[in-house]
């Protein structure tokens, strides 16, 4: 398909995300009749703010920006209202007990009133099928059908663009040979707390990467711009700890990683008023395909996310923009794995 058969396709997308929602608008903008599903309930992926009685940044917590491009799409944020710098005092503490240093000095960026207000804007505009969970992708002769749990879509597509952590987009494939490339990138799970606390806590600092613990970061989400309850902490497991205890009951969860909380504390934490487990399976890229995206031109497929080009959300960005670039000028780039 050339690209001005892709200006015009029908083009599915899986995976509501940064990477998602940044190709389907550029697609969408070149004229393609673009169809975002997603499985949550909402477009952001890991930048969803969880709703309850207090809302929380319980997966990304924040994102810089290194590439002009980006910058540029965030300076046009935060004149929406839908970003802010995050002016939090960050440290580093090596291991429980140990002395607290300030980490690296840099410019951290948080959506408003959440994480998930970009993602939100975004999908303004687009056909985004909420809890839709895509299970499988068929090639018939020149249609993509996609299949779910309730059977197949009534509907065929030009062109599929999967966005998904890379084993769930491998599932979808089956025995298509994007699904081994898919298969090359792996993710870390991760087990967030999310605590709120009537009074502050006597902690001399907003938020904290952390070594030798059970947890690898934590952080005061009511330090945030636009967040109305000023004592309530997100707590993420490390990598190897959330795998380890990845199939424990929540309960337990949140009891270990408060433990862990209150180990770092200088003093005794009280109990907090309310809190609760989350767990991301798949939320941290450790072996990423080095590849801003993958386009087979011939079949109509790609591939996009942080595990493409970079794990974090300026690399989910990259990805999905990549991706439709390609896809809408093939001659430009040589992005094939």
């Amino acid at each position: 398909m050339v690209a001005s058969q892709i200006a015009g396709a029908r083009v599915a997308v899986v995976g509501a995300g940064m990477a998602g929602l940044v190709c389907a608008s550029s697609l969408q903008a070149a004229g393609s009749r673009v169809t975002v599903f997603d499985k949550g309930r909402g477009p952001a992926g890991r930048m969803s703010t969880r709703r309850g009685a207090v809302p929380f940044d319980h997966g990304a917590q924040y994102f810089t920006a290194r590439d002009p491009a980006f910058q540029a799409d965030v300076d046009r944020w935060i004149v929406a209202g839908l970003v802010s710098p995050w002016r939090a005092h960050v440290v580093r503490i090596e291991s429980p007990g140990a002395a607290a240093h300030d980490s690296t000095p840099q410019v951290r960026y948080v959506g408003v009133p959440g994480m998930n207000a970009v993602a939100r804007a975004l999908a303004v505009g687009l056909d985004v099928r909420s809890t839709v969970a895509i299970t499988s992708a068929t090639r018939d002769v020149a249609t993509w059908r996609l299949g779910t749990r309730d059977g197949v879509l009534p509907q065929a597509f030009d062109a599929l663009v999967l966005t998904a952590p890379p084993s769930q987009s491998a599932a979808v494939l089956g025995d298509h040979p994007l699904a081994a490339t898919a298969r090359r990138a792996t993710m870390a799970p991760c087990w967030a707390v999310m605590a709120v606390w009537s009074e502050g806590l006597s902690l001399p600092y907003d938020a904290a990467f952390v070594h030798g613990s059970p947890l690898s970061w934590l952080a005061r989400d009511g330090s945030k711009p636009g967040r109305p309850y000023p004592h309530a902490w997100v707590l993420h497991g490390s990598p190897a700890w959330s795998e380890a205890h990845l199939e424990s009951a929540s309960d337990d969860v949140t009891r270990a990683l408060l433990a862990a909380f209150a180990a770092l504390a200088p003093q005794p934490l009280p109990a907090p008023s309310d809190a609760a487990a989350h767990r991301w399976r798949y939320a941290l890229p450790i072996a990423t395909l080095d590849l801003p995206c993958v386009w087979d031109a011939e079949e109509c497929v790609g591939l996009a996310g942080d595990w493409c080009g970079g794990p974090r959300v300026e690399g989910a960005w990259a990805s999905g923009r990549a991706l439709a670039q390609q896809m809408l000028n093939p001659n430009d780039a040589d992005q094939h794995a």
